[in-house]
């Protein structure tokens, strides 16, 4: 072996630029004698079990490798857990992909709490509020973390996700099945009947799922946004499951829309007389409209003011209102994207028992570019081709800049104003707004026209296209 003494200037260069690779390497890793007996423990488990999965790693110089997420986290680990909070679409998605190559450790569903038992993944992606949620993970979060999309895009990912996940063989297989649609739609006749029902109620459930957060969980009607009791609440949040066909009924409830006063909603009949306790009509709209006690309620919007809270807010350390907001419609974007995973990084450096997992901030923009631009990542929304969604009708659009409007309307006053989190509600759905009014006018105009594959308010369809069964 030859010695020091005996190599050129170019051989000892060279070794020389090895020596000071593997020593950066193993300060990567040797961040405390904790840490690093962790990953060591992890690596050895992973061996065992040849999954291939390992935390990503920073090479210096702003470059990385990305790696899939630790498997398994042993319950002994404290950590700082985030819950990553979003309207039931794609968005969280993106997000916790992110956290999960930033950490090397991983997240799971809310869902996955019911079926798969208890986890000590740092990352709980949930959708609650919203029905398509639950409340599984107990006390478990430490922070929230709010995940806001454009509205016509989370639109048409509920739609999508929601119609693919019927649970009706086991949450595992459905999870699956999930995965397999990304990329990929639906075109038939029978989704388009089930989404035009249930598209118009989710634009007002989009504005009343972010209020929830920002609030602190204080309970609103979906629809009115007025503020109201707990039994009231229990008929959106938990709804009575609809079994099958018999079990459902149509009812018509109240909002406090000027263009959609009143919605159609599906409901178990065993939930029936307690909405008709709350003042909801039995029947469709049109028939409501014929009712005077149904139009004469006194509906009056409520933005703020002293109401009840939800309990369950109590277990989480930070409290329900977010530490920060993620855009989902930046995180993918090429510009803005390596911004918003720095955001996404700052969340998880907010308690030490996170920081330390995280990777040093000099790799950040390479682990953006690795997930989202290489897609070295898991399969997301991202990877459908978005030229490729359905438009909406004109009445459908209208309705979501009523909702986005409202939002800004409220966010932008007292007592928001000097709130960090209503401040970046307000620019990025200020960004919103001009998007569908462009929308909008192309609609009027007639240089957007529709068709069978797009998506419309309930019985529009038929007025244009005829029955379809």
């Amino acid at each position: 072996m030859k010695t020091s003494s005996m190599l050129s200037p170019k051989q000892k260069k060279a070794f020389t630029a090895g020596v000071v690779t593997l020593f950066a390497a193993l300060a990567i890793l040797v961040v405390d004698d904790e840490l690093n007996s962790l990953r060591s423990g992890y690596i050895h488990q992973i061996r065992r079990a040849k999954a291939g999965r390992g935390l990503s790693l920073n090479l210096g110089g702003g470059d990385c490798e990305w790696k899939e997420p630790l498997a398994v986290v042993p319950t002994e680990i404290d950590l700082w857990k985030t819950l990553l909070v979003g309207f039931p679409s794609g968005d969280k998605r993106m997000s916790y992909v992110q956290m999960e190559a930033l950490t090397g450790l991983p997240s799971k569903d809310d869902w996955d709490f019911v079926f798969n038992g208890y986890s000590n993944a740092p990352f709980i992606k949930t959708n609650y509020p919203h029905p398509a949620g639950t409340w599984s993970w107990g006390n478990e979060a430490d922070q929230v973390a709010l995940v806001v999309q454009y509205i016509r895009r989370s639109m048409v990912e509920y739609a999508d996700i929601m119609w693919y996940l019927s649970y009706e063989n086991t949450y595992n297989k459905d999870r699956v099945k999930l995965e397999e649609l990304y990329g990929q739609r639906d075109d038939t006749d029978k989704f388009y009947i089930w989404r035009d029902a249930h598209v118009m109620q989710e634009i007002f459930r989009y504005g009343w799922y972010i209020d929830y957060w920002m609030e602190n969980g204080l309970l609103r009607d979906p629809f009115t946004h007025n503020i109201i009791d707990q039994d009231n609440w229990n008929l959106w949040n938990e709804p009575e499951a609809i079994k099958n066909e018999r079990e459902k009924v149509i009812i018509c409830h109240r909002t406090n829309s000027k263009k959609n006063p009143m919605v159609v909603i599906e409901v178990s009949v065993n939930a029936l007389q307690a909405h008709l306790d709350h003042g909801d009509f039995y029947g469709t709209c049109e028939g409501a409209a014929n009712d005077p006690t149904f139009m004469n309620q006194n509906i009056s919007l409520i933005h703020d003011g002293h109401g009840i809270q939800d309990p369950k807010c109590n277990n989480i350390t930070n409290s329900c209102r977010p530490v920060n907001i993620i855009s989902a419609d930046k995180l993918r974007d090429y510009t803005d994207g390596p911004a918003e995973t720095e955001i996404i990084g700052n969340i998880l450096m907010t308690n030490e028992k996170m920081s330390k997992w995280v990777i040093n901030q000099e790799a950040w923009d390479c682990i953006w570019d690795k997930v989202i631009d290489k897609n070295e990542g898991p399969m997301t929304f991202d990877d459908r081709d978005i030229s490729l969604d359905p438009s909406f009708s004109q009445a459908m659009i209208e309705a979501m800049i009523e909702e986005v409007t409202r939002l800004l309307t409220k966010y932008s006053a007292d007592p928001w104003t000097d709130d960090a989190n209503a401040n970046r509600l307000v620019f990025l759905l200020s960004e919103h707004l001009p998007l569908l009014q462009t929308e909008l006018d192309e609609l009027v105009s007639g240089r957007r026209t529709l068709s069978q594959k797009d998506i419309f308010m309930p019985g529009e369809r038929q007025a244009l296209f005829g029955q379809i069964t």
